[in-house]
């Protein structure tokens, strides 16, 4: 093994049903970086002293980026394909039956220590660093905490404004094995019908409804379901038909490109983006898996490690480009936004990565370990005198 692959291997996330697809981890980078462009593009915009709206207005990289929140679709339409996997694997070719406590259990154990220790980290930063009132944030942590936030208050969090979507994707879990019912339909056209069905039944009723009306729905899964259901039937193309043994051409290359190209296009327009994008982002993630070029893109290693750490880099890129910006929003290199963005994406990119890394050591790949709260028990039991009956008190004289 090389230094490289061991290094690697000591940042890589633990996969507790011991099934491992790389092409996940890839499309979860793929997410994770788009979302943190998006961020760092609009810290630029509103906080430079050296670009005004004008000079960002016409860049070609800040006219991608910009559309980096799309991002987020792309990681719920992840959450639908692995929530949705073993359930497909059940159902469709009669595998092993999901134990619906344990799933309950595996995501309240996975994914709560390192949200809340999240928000408690963020809170003490926001009264240390910017002196806010604890009776103020408190209303707003809690919230947050018990993932009520964008339903009590009708925005984004104060504590972790990123925390709108995990919010969404409870919801999701909460209803996936529900909706998980939908892998018993048999015939392969009545099933696959009614997924893209209600995919584009959804999207339309969203359209008409919340569009432009600004109700706090439009941060809830009723505004986001559709993703989810495009996740669902990629688990079960990938059941079905590959097998979960996906074969690879060039000519799914040709596809991938295709499918960036109008991404980029329909990106252009709010509402046009709005009903395409499920669609594109299934096209785009079949031609991942089964291109030649764009499945070694997306398996890379180095790209599937950091997008293994997605969840601690989502939950802390946000205050951590706050934070680093401050120091190095006076570098300038030229007078052209682009670049300058791009130097700004490797140096606070750099720091945003290690800030989460340690976050990912420490906390949340500790919690992929799905007997962690018996090592713990057992870790806390070894902290406490063992009890012998009779024994006398010691007393002092």
């Amino acid at each position: 093994m090389t230094l490289s692959d061991r290094f690697l291997r000591h940042f890589s996330r633990v996969t507790s049903s011991g099934r491992f697809i790389p092409e996940i981890d890839g499309f979860r980078f793929i997410a994770i970086a788009s979302v943190f462009l998006f961020h760092l593009t609009g810290q630029m915009q509103q906080k430079s002293r050296h670009f005004t709206a004008a000079d960002t207005a016409h860049d070609w990289l800040a006219g991608l980026t910009k559309h980096g929140d799309h991002g987020v679709p792309l990681f719920f339409v992840i959450s639908g394909f692995i929530l949705g996997l073993p359930f497909a694997v059940q159902h469709l070719l009669g595998g092993r039956r999901v134990n619906i406590r344990e799933f309950y259990l595996r995501r309240l154990t996975r994914l709560e220590p390192p949200y809340v220790l999240a928000l408690l980290l963020l809170s003490a930063a926001l009264l240390l660093i910017k002196a806010d009132n604890f009776r103020h944030l408190l209303p707003h942590l809690l919230a947050s905490t018990f993932y009520l936030h964008n339903l009590v208050f009708g925005q984004m969090s104060t504590v972790d404004g990123v925390a709108w979507s995990l919010e969404v994707e409870i919801q999701f879990y909460l209803l996936a094995p529900f909706l998980a019912l939908l892998f018993t339909v048999r015939d392969v056209r009545a099933r696959r019908g009614l997924l893209v069905g209600l995919s584009a039944l959804a999207t339309v009723l969203q359209y008409r409804f919340f569009f432009e009306d600004g109700s706090r729905l439009v941060m809830s899964l009723t505004y986001f379901i559709q993703y989810f259901l495009v996740g669902f039937l990629l688990a079960d193309i990938y059941v079905t038909d590959w097998r979960q043994k996906p074969e690879r051409h060039w000519k799914w290359d040709v596809a991938a490109a295709m499918t960036v190209g109008l991404l980029l296009l329909s990106s252009k327009s709010m509402a046009v983006s709005h009903l395409v994008l499920p669609w594109l982002a299934l096209a785009l993630y079949v031609s991942a898996f089964r291109g030649v070029f764009a499945n070694a893109v997306v398996t890379n290693r180095w790209l599937t490690t950091i997008g293994g750490m997605c969840y601690s880099i989502y939950l802390l890129h946000f205050a951590a480009i706050s934070l680093v910006y401050r120091y190095t929003q006076s570098l300038t290199i030229t007078h052209l936004f682009w670049l300058n963005l791009l130097l700004q994406s490797l140096i606070v990119g750099m720091v945003t990565l290690m800030i989460s890394a340690l976050f990912f050591i420490g906390i949340e790949k500790p919690c992929m370990q799905k007997d962690w709260p018996a090592h713990l028990s057992r870790w806390a039991r070894t902290l406490v005198p063992p009890y012998r009956e009779g024994a006398a008190p010691e007393t002092s004289e």
